[in-house]
Order: C-alpha cells, then sequence, then structure tokens
C-alpha cells in the first residue's frame, strides 16, 4: 500500500473515532434526559396512587363503590 493510501486510511480511522465519539456523548445525554424523565413519571405514579389509595378509604370493595358512586354523581373528576 502506498504512503498516501496508508494516509488516507488514518485520516478515515481519525474520523471514524471522531464521529464515534461524538455518537457516544449523545447517547449518554439522551440516557440521561430518559432517566431523570422516568424518575418523574415514577414519582407522579406514586403520588397518584396515593392520592387513590387515600379517597378508597379502608376496605378495597367499599372504599371502590364509595369512590364509583361520587364519579358518577360528579363529585370528582
Amino acid at each position: 500500500m502506498s504512503e498516501l493510501g496508508i494516509e488516507k486510511v488514518v485520516v478515515e480511522l481519525n474520523s471514524f473515532r471522531q464521529r464515534t465519539a461524538m455518537i457516544k456523548e449523545e447517547i449518554a445525554k439522551v440516557s440521561r434526559a430518559l432517566n431523570e424523565r422516568a424518575g418523574q413519571l415514577n414519582d407522579l405514579v406514586n403520588k397518584s396512587l396515593g392520592q387513590l389509595k387515600e379517597q378508597l378509604g379502608g376496605t378495597t370493595l367499599s372504599g371502590y363503590l364509595s369512590l364509583q358512586g361520587r364519579y358518577q354523581s360528579g363529585d370528582m373528576n
């Protein structure tokens, strides 16, 4: 292989390494953003579950029936 050919391969390899590093950096950013959003959604679900448990009250069946009645009568959205 000629020296010019080797130089071209080295340039291409370096360019590939740079692109790969940039892609890895973008993947890390997206991963962090997804993890943050997942945490927010988890907090929201836990809060909503806690509120639902409070609304249901003591026994599940009686609490559910009470909640269903309140919903159907328009007392809650």
